[in-house]
């Protein structure tokens, strides 16, 4: 929250793979995170899918 009060022209962004923190100063940064997060979005639809087949939910 204290990180959220500083004002400042860029955004950050924990990655917690690299367990970094990536400025998001322009487009192509951010593109970049929406492709991982797409990603592991993509991953935890697919585990969904799988337990929807198994169990029948």
């Amino acid at each position: 929250d204290f990180a959220k009060s500083i004002t400042r022209p860029f955004s950050v962004y924990f990655n917690p793979y690299t367990q970094s923190i990536e400025i998001l100063k322009d487009t192509r940064s951010i593109e970049n995170v929406v492709r991982d997060l797409r990603s592991d979005l993509n991953t935890v639809c697919d585990a969904l899918n799988k337990m929807n087949q198994y169990l029948g939910i």
